[in-house]
């Protein structure tokens, strides 16, 4: 709100997202959150209408708690992460993953699993997420274990990249972490939880929001 209580533009723009989001989260939510004892045919819900969606998400609020209730408080940048299409957070959460397999690609380089990476998450993409990671040396991670298999490397880094997101957001509001959870694969938030200290999350938030949103989702700057 302005001194006026004039809603602005962006702060308009952003109470219809909001309101969008609380309201829609099916559109949001990854598909493996879904009860492992739904049949067949709930789990694709692109068959139904938006009342058999609502019947559906009535019904999935009694198996996550996180789905219960309307956020209305999106004041931190953190919190406004949530607020994000899945298609920006994937990318998000794969530059993310970059970072914390940093060095591990960089002692790659030249190898066929390079081209395969570059190919699957975008050359550029990588490219900068490695240039803007290069002064953060608190997590070195290694995908070895699965380079014999391209698809889990990527899989892999995408899941850890998520996690760290989600811990991000999880630091400054709980809530709106554990709701972004649910727009990822069930197994990024299952993995296990990462421990930085204060300055290490800054750089983080930093990479986030000062070069990975503005760089790479230009669109979507003007939220945070």
């Amino acid at each position: 709100m302005t001194t006026a209580g004039m809603l602005t533009p962006d702060s308009a723009r952003l109470a219809r997202l909001l309101c969008a989001w609380n309201l829609h989260f099916d559109r949001a939510l990854h598909p493996s959150w879904l009860p492992a004892e739904w049949p067949a045919r709930f789990r694709n819900w692109d068959r139904f209408g938006p009342q058999g969606r609502r019947v559906l998400m009535q019904e999935l609020r009694r198996h996550e708690p996180a789905l219960d209730g309307f956020i209305a408080d999106v004041d931190s940048r953190e919190a406004r992460l949530c607020l994000l299409p899945r298609q920006a957070l994937a990318q998000l959460s794969t530059a993310c993953g970059i970072v914390l397999h940093r060095a591990w690609i960089e002692d790659m380089a030249g190898k066929r699993l390079t081209r395969v990476l570059h190919l699957a998450l975008g050359r550029p993409l990588m490219e900068s997420a490695l240039q803007h990671a290069a002064a953060f040396d608190a997590v070195a991670e290694s995908l070895s274990p699965y380079a014999n298999t391209p698809r889990q490397v990527i899989d892999v880094l995408q899941e850890r990249g998520a996690r760290l997101l989600i811990d991000l957001t999880m630091r400054a509001a709980p809530e709106h972490g554990q709701r972004l959870a649910l727009t990822f694969a069930r197994a990024a938030f299952e993995r296990a939880p990462y421990t930085l200290n204060a300055q290490q999350w800054q750089q983080v938030a930093d990479l986030v929001f000062l070069c990975f949103i503005p760089e790479q989702l230009p669109a979507w700057d003007w939220l945070f």
